[in-house]
């Protein structure tokens, strides 16, 4: 379902290496926590599978689709809940909902 080969990223011109050489391949039906401490890449790595961050190398492949020539297909799969959410509590929840 999740096929990851040699993922890196680096961030600010080769100074930050957030992820290097990721390999993880999860299949249908299995689940995969991902654990490490503040700065492990566990983010980006969410991230780039869902296409908020561009990858530095590596292959990606979610579903069949490769991240790269398949971003709309892979997007389409895949959904990110964040653990924090930014919203402004001055505001009702009614009011919340119909912003977005």
């Amino acid at each position: 379902m999740i096929y990851i080969e040699n993922l890196s990223k680096t961030y600010k011109s080769g100074k930050k290496v957030a992820l290097k050489n990721v390999n993880l391949d999860i299949r249908e039906g299995e689940f995969t926590a991902l654990l490490g401490q503040n700065g492990a890449g566990k983010s980006t790595l969410i991230n780039v599978l869902a296409g908020n961050v561009v990858k530095s190398s590596g292959r990606v492949v979610i579903g069949g689709y490769d991240i790269d020539q398949q971003e709309l297909e892979t997007k389409r799969i895949i959904g990110i809940v964040p653990q924090e959410t930014s919203l402004d509590y001055f505001f009702t929840v009614e009011e919340v909902l119909r912003a977005l």
